[in-house]
C-alpha cells in the first residue's frame, strides 16, 4: 500500500495536488494549473523503530513549496503521529518547505473512531478518498496507464478489506491493554523509553521494564533500572548490589526520602551468593491487564505520572546519589536505627 502511494506521488503530480487540496482546503495559492514537481523520499531505517512517517513528499507549486510527512497505517498511534508532526515542524523551520505537515492516511472508520480522542497529527485523510480519486483518473485514462491504475486500486482496496477483517478479529484483552498502555506512555511521558526486549518476555504483563536510558548513567553507580509492577501497584528504581547493609544505607538515604511518597525495600540478588539490591518504591494504582483498558484509563494515566515523577526525582539528585554511593564504597559499620525499610517486601 505504501509503495502504491509512493509511486503515484513520485510519478503523478496530480495526486500531490489533490492531496494538498484535501489537507489545505483554505490555501490561497491556485494549484489547478501549477506545474508540480514532487521530491519524494521514504523513511530511512535507523535507531528509531517508528519515526512516525513512511513517506516524505515536497511539492513545488511555483509560488510555494509544501511538504507532507505521510504516515500510512490503519491503527492510530499518538506517539508516532507526534513524531511526524515534530519532523514536519523541523522541516519548515529549516526552510526546506514553506508549509510542512504530518498527514495520517488511514481507513475512514479508524479516523472516525479517533474523533473523540486527542489526535496529534496535523491532518487525517481517508484512504477511501484516495481510492476514489485514483479510480476517477483511471476512468479517464487508457491502455497501459488505465490497467496500472486499476491494478493499484485493487491493491488498496484489498488493504482496506484486510484492515477491516483485522479490526473485527477478536484480540486478547491483555494484548489490547498492553498496546494502549504503551501508546499512552509514549505519548505522555516520552522519556520513559520501554525496554521492548524485556517487555516481550513478560507474557502476563506483570512488570513493565524501562530501558536503562530512561535514567541517567552516572559513573559512580552500578546498573540502575526503572520498572512498573503493573499488577502490584508499584513503580521501582532498582539499584543493583547495594543491599548488603540496607539498614546502614537507609540511614544515609532516608533523609532524601523525607517528605516524599517514596520508600525503600530490599531486592533479591541477581546471582546466587551475590549482593542484594535496593529498591526505591512509589505506589501506583493497581492495573489489571486482563480488563478493558478504557475502564482503567484514568488510573493508567496516574501510574504514568507517578513513574515519570519517580524518574525525574532520581535524575535531579546526582549529588545526593553520589553521597549514597560514597557510603557504599567507604562505610564499614552499620548505623542501625528506626527506618522505613520494607525488609519483608516482595514483588512478583
Amino acid at each position: 500500500m505504501t509503495q502504491v502511494l509512493a509511486e503515484n506521488l513520485a510519478c503523478h503530480p496530480s495526486l500531490m495536488r489533490w492531496l494538498t487540496q484535501q489537507v489545505l482546503p483554505d490555501l490561497s495559492v491556485d494549484l489547478s494549473g501549477a506545474a508540480t514537481r514532487v521530491d519524494f523520499a521514504s523513511a530511512e531505517p535507523g535507531s528509531d523503530p517508528d519515526p512516525g512517517w513512511d513517506l516524505k513528499a515536497i511539492g513545488d507549486f511555483g509560488e510555494i513549496d509544501i511538504a507532507f510527512l505521510i504516515s500510512v497505517r490503519f491503527e492510530y498511534r499518538a506517539a508516532a503521529a507526534r513524531k511526524a508532526r515534530e519532523t514536519a515542524k523541523a522541516l519548515s523551520a529549516s526552510g526546506e518547505a514553506a508549509i510542512a505537515l504530518g498527514v495520517w492516511i488511514s481507513a475512514k472508520a479508524e479516523i472516525d473512531r479517533m474523533a473523540d480522542e486527542p489526535v496529534h497529527c496535523d491532518r487525517a485523510v481517508g484512504l477511501e478518498k484516495i481510492i476514489d480519486m485514483l479510480d476517477g483518473e483511471a476512468r479517464c485514462s487508457a491502455y497501459e496507464l488505465q490497467r496500472r491504475r486499476e491494478f493499484q486500486i485493487g491493491l488498496l482496496r484489498a488493504a482496506l478489506r484486510s484492515a477491516a477483517d483485522a479490526a473485527e478479529a477478536p484480540v486478547a484483552p491483555r494484548e489490547t491493554f498492553r498496546r494502549h498502555y504503551l501508546d499512552m506512555i509514549a505519548d505522555e511521558a516520552p522519556l520513559l523509553t520501554v525496554d521492548f526486549a524485556r517487555e516481550r518476555v513478560d507474557e502476563d504483563f506483570a512488570m513493565l521494564a524501562f530501558d536503562v536510558a530512561a535514567l541517567p548513567r552516572w559513573p559512580f553507580m552500578p546498573t540502575v533500572r526503572l520498572a512498573h509492577h503493573v499488577r502490584e501497584g508499584f513503580a521501582s528504581i532498582l539499584i543493583h548490589d547495594w543491599g548488603a547493609d540496607l539498614e546502614g544505607l537507609a540511614g544515609v538515604m532516608e533523609p532524601a526520602l523525607d517528605g516524599t511518597p517514596y520508600s525503600l525495600a530490599l531486592a533479591p540478588s541477581r546471582l546466587p551468593g551475590g549482593k542484594p539490591g535496593v529498591l526505591i518504591l512509589a505506589e501506583t494504582p493497581v492495573l489489571d491487564p486482563d480488563r478493558p483498558f478504557a475502564a482503567q484509563r484514568r488510573d493508567a494515566r496516574t501510574c504514568i505520572r507517578a513513574i515519570d515523577g519517580l524518574r525525574g526525582w532520581f535524575a535531579a539528585r546526582k549529588s545526593v546519589v553520589s553521597y549514597w554511593s560514597d557510603f557504599i564504597g567507604g562505610a564499614e559499620e552499620s548505623h542501625v536505627g528506626h527506618s522505613r525499610v520494607r525488609r519483608g517486601f516482595k514483588l512478583g
